[in-house]
Order: structure tokens, then C-alpha cells, then sequence
């Protein structure tokens, strides 16, 4: 039996070598044309076994690349972790340089999925900031959820040195707390950490607050719906103060990027719509003064910000 054209890409693909010129541009164009028969497989109804037999090939040529072998084992035990978006927040390649891995990676690492990463992170330290600048003199009183190493507060150091600001950090991952402690040093006892799934934890964060801001970052990119409510439900009754802000991030629906973190990878994401986060937040409606749902600029990922009532 001959190959289907998708084990034909999927072949293509892996036999490439970026030692001729042009290396980049052509492991471009084979991923694009590998990824666009994966799109065709699915419309044609074709069940995820069948299209990961057809593009192992492909998917065995990506563990050339470190970051995209630590994508497909992940090792701490859950997709997106905090050392991969430690990661993607220093923009480092680890293939050897010249090599397809090394190719492999500039493509995503150039990209808009890892840059909507980025401008997560840097929209969060905004929040940060303004809730610094908005409480003036007075205390200020900061929730991260899942908050991996904390990259965004690290962005802000120099505003946070000398403020009257209690930080509580929270994460299901030790090592995440850890390496955020380690970062965040400076704040001695206005640092808190609160090891443990967050909705198990409420209860111990709660006692830490309530909070001016509170910050989810991407953890909604991994919980269904009625959890991801839920959450929502238990940040606007018992974490946040009245007036403060509740955000978080989330894919948007028909990330194009979706096959490549699916089947190169091992990285489902859980995409909504704007239509998805009203119904998330429409039984808690009696908490919220207002809400505002934007994109990043690359306009895959929803940013949300909920203002408590007062």
C-alpha cells in the first residue's frame, strides 16, 4: 500500500537537513505543509491514532529539538510547566546552532504562539503596576495563581522594592514556588508562598487576603469549563477585595497553532471564545461591576479583567 499524502509530508518533513541553504525556510515550508494535511486528516474526520501513526516520522525528526522533546515527555508531570515557560520568557535556543533542531525552534521561537506568551506576561506586570500606582501610599495586596516562577513580578522589581506590597504566591508545582522565592527574595516577609492546587488551597489563601489584584495568568488554557467557573466564583466571593481585579489569560477559539502543539507536541490547550468566558463568569454576576475581555497583540489570546463589585 502505498503512502498517503499526509506520511508523505510527514516523511518530507523528517528528511530534512538545514545545512543547505536556506535551512530555515525550507523546515517553514515542509512544517506548513505537514501541518496543513494534519488540518485536511482531522476535517476528514480522521481519529487522532491514525494521524499520529502518519506523522510519526515527523514527530520522532522534532525531538531534534530540546524544547520540543521536553514538549512531547514532559517531565514534571503536566503540559506547560514552569521550566518551559522560563523557557520561552529567555528566548533560548538549546539545539546546537545550524542544525535542523536548532531551525526547528527559531520557527516557534520567532513566532506568534510564543509571542502571545510573552505579551501575557508583560500585560500582567502592567496590572501589577497599576495596582501599585493606583493604591498610592497604602498597602497593596497581590494574588498570583499557578503563578510558575513569577516572571511577571520579576519584570517589576525596581517598583516593588521599598513599597508597602504582601505578595502570596500560589502553585501546584513545588519547584515553581521555589525557583519564584529564590527570584523574589528581596521582599522578604511581604513574600508568601501557598504550595498546592488553588482549588484545594482557597481556604489558606484566603486567610492571606483579600487581594487588590488577582492573577491567573494561563491557567484557564487548562481547565474545563465548570472548574474554570467554579474558580472564577470562588476569586470573586472569597479572594478579592471589593473593587479589585480578577484576570486572566486564555486561547482564543481556531488557534491556528493548535495542530503543531497537538500532534508535533504533546501541549492541548483548552480555546475558548468570548462567548465562553461570559458564560464562565454569568453566574457570579452579582460580584461584578464590569469586565473587559481583549486580545494580545498577536490576537490569539483572550485577556481577561474582571472588576469586583464594591
Amino acid at each position: 500500500m502505498g503512502m498517503t499524502l499526509l506520511e508523505q509530508r510527514a516523511a518530507e518533513f523528517a528528511a530534512l537537513s538545514s545545512d543547505c541553504d536556506g535551512g530555515f525556510w525550507r523546515i517553514g515550508a515542509a512544517m506548513a505543509s505537514l501541518l496543513a494535511e494534519v488540518t485536511d486528516a482531522e476535517l476528514d474526520g480522521k481519529s487522532k491514532d491514525d494521524i499520529a501513526q502518519a506523522v510519526a516520522t515527523a514527530r520522532e525528526a522534532c525531538t531534534r529539538s530540546p524544547f520540543f522533546a521536553y514538549a512531547q515527555q514532559w517531565p514534571r508531570g503536566y503540559a506547560g510547566d514552569f521550566a518551559i515557560v522560563e523557557h520561552i520568557v529567555a528566548q533560548r535556543n538549546d539545539a546546537q546552532p545550524g542544525t535542523f533542531g536548532w531551525e526547528l525552534k527559531q520557527h516557534l521561537m520567532t513566532g506568534p504562539m510564543v509571542q502571545q506568551h510573552i505579551n501575557k506576561i508583560v500585560h500582567q506586570a502592567r496590572l501589577i503596576q497599576e495596582a501599585l500606582v493606583g493604591r498610592g501610599d497604602e498597602p497593596v495586596s497581590i494574588l498570583l495563581i499557578a503563578c510558575g516562577g513569577a516572571a511577571d513580578l520579576r519584570r517589576i522589581q525596581p517598583q516593588l522594592m521599598g513599597r508597602d506590597v504582601k505578595v502570596v504566591l500560589n502553585d501546584a508545582d513545588a519547584g515553581a514556588l521555589e525557583l519564584a522565592a529564590q527570584e523574589l527574595a528581596y521582599l522578604g516577609d511581604q513574600l508568601t508562598v501557598v504550595h498546592g492546587n488553588v482549588m484545594r488551597s482557597i481556604d489558606e489563601l484566603s486567610q492571606h487576603g483579600p487581594y487588590d489584584l488577582v492573577i491567573a495568568g494561563g491557567l484557564y488554557d487548562y481547565l474545563p469549563q465548570r472548574i474554570a467557573s467554579r474558580l472564577a466564583g470562588k476569586v470573586l466571593t472569597r479572594l478579592c477585595k471589593p473593587g479589585g481585579l480578577f484576570y486572566f489569560s486564555n486561547v482564543g477559539e481556531a488557534n491556528p497553532y493548535r495542530v503543531m502543539l497537538e500532534h508535533l507536541m504533546n501541549w492541548p490547550l483548552i480555546e475558548r471564545t468570548e462567548a465562553d468566558i461570559d458564560e464562565i463568569v454569568a453566574p457570579h454576576a452579582e460580584q461584578v461591576k464590569e469586565m473587559h475581555i481583549g486580545r494580545d497583540g498577536t490576537g490569539l489570546t483572550l485577556l481577561v479583567e474582571i472588576r469586583k463589585t464594591l
